[in-house]
C-alpha cells in the first residue's frame, strides 16, 4: 500500500488535512528562499572623525535617498564607526552631525546592487 493512498481515498480527513498543511508549509519555505535570493541591496559603512583625526562617538549619521527623501539614521559607536545594511540601490546624500561640530555633508552619490561603499566623514 502506498503511503499517500489514505490521503486520496477519502478514509481519513484528519490525515488529509495534516498532509495538506505540511505540503503548504513546505511550499512556503521553499518559495521564501527563492524570494530572499532575489533581494538585491547595497551596504555602506564608515568612520566619523574630527579635524584632528580623533574618532567621534555618538555622532548622528543620516542617509537620505534623493529620489524618495526617505531617511535612515545611525549613531556612531565607541570607535566612531557606523553602518547601513540592506540599502535599496539609488542616489543618496549622507551627513553626520554632533553638538559642538559643524555638520559634514557628502555630495550625492549612487549605490548599486551588491555594492559595499565606505564613506569616512570629518566633523569640524
Amino acid at each position: 500500500m502506498h503511503p499517500f493512498s489514505k490521503c486520496f481515498s477519502g478514509e481519513s480527513s484528519l490525515y488529509k488535512a495534516g498532509l495538506c498543511v505540511l505540503l503548504f508549509v513546505c511550499l512556503l519555505w521553499v518559495s521564501s528562499g527563492v524570494c530572499l535570493a532575489q533581494i538585491s541591496t547595497a551596504t555602506m559603512n564608515g568612520t566619523v572623525k574630527d579635524a584632528s583625526g580623533s574618532i567621534v562617538p555618538a555622532a548622528e549619521v543620516v542617509l537620505t535617498n534623493t529620489q524618495t527623501n526617505v531617511e535612515r539614521r545611525a549613531t556612531t559607536n565607541d570607535v566612531g564607526g557606523y553602518a547601513f545594511l540592506n540599502i535599496v540601490p539609488g542616489e543618496y546624500r549622507l551627513q553626520a552631525a554632533k553638538t559642538g561640530f559643524k555638520t559634514s555633508k557628502q555630495a550625492a552619490f549612487m549605490l548599486t546592487v551588491n555594492q559595499t561603499a565606505t564613506f569616512d566623514l570629518t566633523l569640524e
